[in-house]
């Protein structure tokens, strides 16, 4: 119990020593870009299987200084097999282009190996590509336990995804070092540092912010809920010190996105409550638009998985819907929508598809507004 107390007294004095000046966003993050292609653009289509591969889930995806993307996952025989490996795969960021055929970028023994620990299984990746070029491939690892027991560990590509460097343990908790997972996308910062939410699933379930510098040093590290029910944050950007945050509800009612704000750039955070957006206890994706709106991908349900939307909000609070990606039977799964943009007004969507897929859907903004002036 003492040791267990002055844990806790050390890990609550570390994120006092944490807590900073305002951070300035990258102008990328929160300037509105002009918009100017005009010619409406929507393709789907789905990344290559791996036939020894029944599963698959949680993708996430970044744009590479080469021109290219790079998308991430996790597949095996079912999610937390020990079979579990982390897959990539690359495409042309051109309509021409097509999904490459996936390769392991992690695996569970070669992992254990390079962190020097026994790991029982691999979660949630996140791909950051850094003001550098370089790809941070961060990803959820557990030694022992559930989900509610995990690290994070990454590894760093400096030559656009071919090759990565052994995997390092983020320590980010004093308290045997678990219950942080990674899932949704990064920001960046205009001091070339980046963003990273996080979560927390033991002894409660709360959001949490990280800012990593490029040598990996974690320069603050907060709380976004201070709720026992809210994972799996993705923050906005809005000004240079603005972002609001949405976030999964895990439990209660009414099942609602909940929102948040910070108005230091990620050190602090406040709480405004539920959105008038269903949250089915699922995760969900959300970009700044070049009309300073915020577009979100969601499950519009408060049970379930098959339906997969699209809304914008001004606010982050108060949402419109705009259009269903998915819609199927009670039973489909349709579900952790990764979305980032590239060029100004262009969209690029990744999703789990049934848990057998991972769908790919790149549209524009010309598109989105042909659909609100429907």
């Amino acid at each position: 119990m003492f040791f267990s107390l002055l844990g806790i007294a050390l890990w609550l004095s570390i994120q006092r020593s944490f807590t900073m000046k305002p951070a300035i966003f990258a102008a990328n993050e929160y300037k509105a870009d002009i918009d100017t292609n005009y010619t409406s653009i929507f393709n789907r289509e789905f990344i290559p299987t791996v036939a020894t591969v029944p599963t698959v889930h949680s993708a996430t995806i970044t744009t590479l200084h080469n021109g290219q993307l790079l998308a991430a996952w996790f597949g095996g025989s079912r999610e937390g097999a020990n079979d579990v490996a982390i897959y990539g795969a690359t495409r042309n960021i051109t309509e021409t282009g097509s999904w490459s055929q996936p390769v392991i970028l992690v695996n569970r023994t070669t992992c254990s190996r390079e962190l020097q620990r026994p790991l029982r299984k691999l979660g949630n990746p996140l791909l950051v590509t850094n003001a550098a070029g370089h790809i941070w491939l961060f990803f959820v690892i557990v030694s022992l336990g559930g989900w509610s027991t995990s690290s994070v560990a990454y590894k760093i590509s400096t030559d656009h995804g071919n090759t990565f460097t052994s995997a390092k343990l983020l320590i980010t908790s004093p308290i045997l070092n678990m219950s942080t997972l990674v899932r949704t996308r990064a920001l960046a910062y205009a001091d070339h540092s980046m963003g990273i939410p996080m979560y927390h699933e033991m002894l409660g379930k709360y959001g949490l912010f990280m800012r990593i510098n490029a040598n990996g040093q974690i320069l603050s590290l907060n709380k976004i809920t201070l709720g026992r029910y809210a994972i799996q944050p993705t923050v906005v950007a809005t000004g240079p010190t603005q972002a609001v945050a949405l976030l999964r509800r895990t439990k209660g009612m009414p099942a609602r996105v909940i929102t948040g704000y910070s108005h230091d750039g990620g050190n602090s955070w406040s709480v405004a409550g539920k959105s008038n957006l269903p949250n089915p206890d699922a995760s969900i994706a959300a970009v700044r638009r070049p009309n300073n709106e915020i577009l979100m991908v969601y499950n519009a349900t408060t049970e379930g998985r098959n339906r997969l939307s699209l809304a914008s909000s001004q606010d982050g609070l108060n949402w419109q819907w705009l259009h269903d990606l998915e819609l199927d039977q009670i039973y489909a799964e349709f579900s952790y929508p990764f979305l980032i943009t590239s060029a100004p007004g262009e969209y690029h969507l990744l999703y789990t598809w049934h848990r057998s897929r991972i769908a790919y859907i790149h549209f524009n903004e010309s598109w989105l507004q042909s659909l609100q002036s429907l």
